[in-house]
């Protein structure tokens, strides 16, 4: 047996001695022992050589898990979640890293909400907004609209959804267009949509909440105090969609809208004032809102000049501001009546004959205009023009 010994040392001296000729490092390390990086992910571990000069740097990589890492030289990418060692080798030294793979962040983005009035007098909406799904472990995920009465109230149930609620996990660059119905709204009520993602077990909203109302009232400041209020006057008609429509048209205090079939007409208490109980524009409106009296509607008559155009005409104040007063006519018992002019009503009755109230009415002749304030049955269906008015 001892004469084996010398000649193993021999071997293993010879083998010291190929590495130390073949010009290997004594040891090597990486930059890093341990790294965490994202499916997808890239990062380069690089080799410190010890000695630095030693002639023969030829590298070796290997990795435990081709599954989770893949390796090309130094240059490490994430393939799938998991753990995985990279090894690097130079003759008989090595070195290695610890390499974690995370799965990338689930990425939810709502944007461009949207609201669309449908036409038709049940007040329904169509709601969009575009969704982009990142990431996800479902394949498919689910979006629900929310209609709320206040901006951080309660949202309830959610809105019927057109089409799918449920749509493949998209790509950025092709976002999913959805798309919701909602009917039957209040016309002047203001509402809050929100947009709900449900993915991964997890619910993402919308930022913040969209507001919008079915119709809308803007009041227009033309100046005017009157018996010591002050008198905002309202941009449109009473349920009209524009300020050039006519909107809806009522008998003097009813509560429904009418055709002016005298037959139909059932509003038989004589106030000198209509009171706001049967204000068809406080009922709706709410708050400071209400019918013009016969005053308010005088002083509109005598403060504003009026230029002809379009569906009707323009009162212009002497503050600069105006409002567009079309051509809305009048209903006597189904028909639509003198269509030169335009009637709207006020909240004063006839002091004269009580089953009269007193309107406003614009005669159209051409360009030439005529206003002044007249008096009609009751019965007949006229258009509304609300006042906002607060005491001065």
């Amino acid at each position: 047996m001892k004469k084996f010994l010398p000649i193993a040392f021999a071997f293993l001296a010879l083998l010291f001695s190929c590495d130390k000729e073949e010009g290997f490092p004594d040891s090597i390390s990486l930059n890093k022992t341990e790294l965490s990086i994202e499916v997808d992910e890239e990062e380069t571990l690089t080799v410190i050589f010890e000695p630095e000069d030693a002639p023969n740097k030829y590298v070796i990589w290997t990795c435990s898990d081709d599954e989770v890492v893949h390796l090309w030289g130094g240059e490490v990418r994430g393939l799938s979640p998991g753990v995985a060692t990279v090894t690097a080798r130079c003759g008989s030294a090595e070195a290695s890293c610890k390499v974690t793979v995370r799965k990338k962040p689930l990425k939810v983005s709502i944007t461009d909400l949207a609201v669309k009035r449908e036409t038709g007098d049940n007040y329904k909406v169509t709601l969009s907004c575009k969704v982009s799904v990142l990431n996800a472990e479902d394949d498919y995920c689910d979006v629900k609209f929310y209609l709320a009465t206040s901006a951080s109230g309660s949202l309830g149930s959610p809105v019927y959804t057109r089409n799918t609620s449920t749509f493949f996990c998209s790509h950025p660059d092709s976002p999913y267009s959805a798309t919701g119905l909602a009917q039957n709204l209040k016309p002047y009520q203001t509402y809050y949509l929100a947009v709900a993602v449900s993915v991964d077990g997890g619910t993402f909203w919308s930022e913040g909440r969209h507001e919008f109302s079915v119709l809308q009232m803007n009041p227009v400041d033309l100046g005017m105090v009157v018996n010591g209020y002050k008198v905002l006057w309202g941009d449109r008609n009473l349920f009209a969609e524009s300020t050039s429509s006519s909107g809806k048209y009522y008998p003097w205090g009813g509560l429904e809208s009418t055709d002016g079939t005298a037959s139909s007409y059932t509003y038989t208490d004589n106030p000198s004032i209509l009171p706001l109980s049967r204000d068809i524009a406080h009922i709706e409106l709410g708050g400071n809102w209400r019918m013009p009296n016969a005053a308010e509607m005088t002083a509109l008559i005598n403060k504003c000049t009026l230029t002809s155009g379009g569906v009707g005409c323009k009162l212009t104040s002497t503050n600069g501001n105006s409002i567009t007063i079309p051509r809305s006519r009048r209903l006597v018992d189904g028909d639509r009546s003198r269509v030169d002019e335009g009637c709207y009503w006020t909240s004063s009755i006839d002091p004269s004959y009580s089953s009269y109230a007193q309107t406003m009415e614009i005669s159209f002749y051409g360009d030439d205009l005529r206003v002044e304030l007249y008096s009609l049955p009751r019965k007949q269906a006229l258009t509304i023009r609300p006042v906002y008015a607060v005491p001065f």
